[in-house]
This record gives structure tokens, sequence and C-alpha cells, in this order.
């Protein structure tokens, strides 16, 4: 289905199976002591687990595209980011991941190493994954910050911060 473009999760997401995604080139992101942890506990952190020159080149091109204005404020009543700057890159194409690459190397490699990651617990860990093809990319200058989404925070406290229906 992937392959002849049909949108495997319905909405505004294009997604494909991480299979298509994943390259044999790159090693396994998890290493089979994190596999394993994820298995039993249900989480993992492992530190580094993308190497530092991936996120640094990432980052360039995030001030790059900050720079270049792509970078906008999309909702200035935003309360959970106030001040982020993001833009969202499609990428359901194989011209528009090319560009990527091309116009900006570090994003594209972060990528990746994150389709990486989604075919690599898909395997190990016997799940039906769909991998979204659009990226969002975000940035927080000076004064700005990220808050974990209110909505999200309200119900894991129990609380609920939607005004009251007149």
């Amino acid at each position: 289905l992937a392959a002849e473009g049909r949108d495997l999760s319905g909405g505004g997401y294009h997604c494909v199976l991480p299979a298509e995604l994943a390259s044999p080139n790159l090693p396994d992101v998890f290493a089979p002591k994190h596999i394993a942890t994820l298995r039993r506990d249900r989480l993992v952190i492992v530190d580094g687990l993308l190497p530092s020159s991936v996120i640094s080149k990432a980052r360039e091109d995030a001030h790059e595209l900050c720079y270049e204005r792509r970078l906008m404020r999309t909702d200035h009543d935003d309360l959970c980011n106030p001040l982020q700057k993001s833009t969202t890159l499609p990428l359901h194409t194989r011209e528009l991941k090319e560009a990527l690459r091309q116009w900006h190397p570090g994003i594209h490699a972060c990528v990746r190493c994150m389709w990486q990651l989604a075919a690599q617990l898909e395997q190990a860990l016997e799940l039906q994954l769909r991998v979204p093809q659009k990226l969002l990319v975000a940035a927080y200058p000076k004064g700005a910050h990220y808050r974990r989404h209110c909505a999200l925070a309200a119900a894991a406290a129990g609380t609920s911060n939607a005004a009251p229906n007149p």
C-alpha cells in the first residue's frame, strides 16, 4: 500500500511502513540490552542514542532554517510553547526526501536515524508501526521554552484547563 502512495493511517498524514525507510547501511540504533529493557519495563532511557555529530549537524540546519526565516511563529496565542518557531517539512515523496538530503543534510541524517529506530522497534518488539512523512522542525529562541502540552499535563494531573461552557 505505501509503495503506491496511499495513506496508511488516515487523517492528514502520509504514512509508510518502517521497512520502506530503513537503510541496510545504517547500524541498529538500540543495543539488544535496550530492547530487553524496553520489552520488560515498557520504558528505556538510552543516553547518546543518536550520535552527537548527527545532533550537532541537525541543530546547525535548524539554525539555518531560522536564519532563512523558514521557521515562523505560527500561533501567537500558544500557551504550551510560547515564542516557539516552527515549520513542517513534508517528506512523502522521493523528491522531497532528496531535497531534504541536499539542502539540510544534518536534519536528513537525524531523520534517517529515527527511521532506523522505527524499523528496529517494529521488528524487535513485533509491532505494526507506521511512520508519518511530515517532520516538525521547531526552535526555541532566547526567552522561548518547551512545555509539555497543556492538555496532556492537565490529563496527567487529573485536572482540566478547558474553559467552562457558558
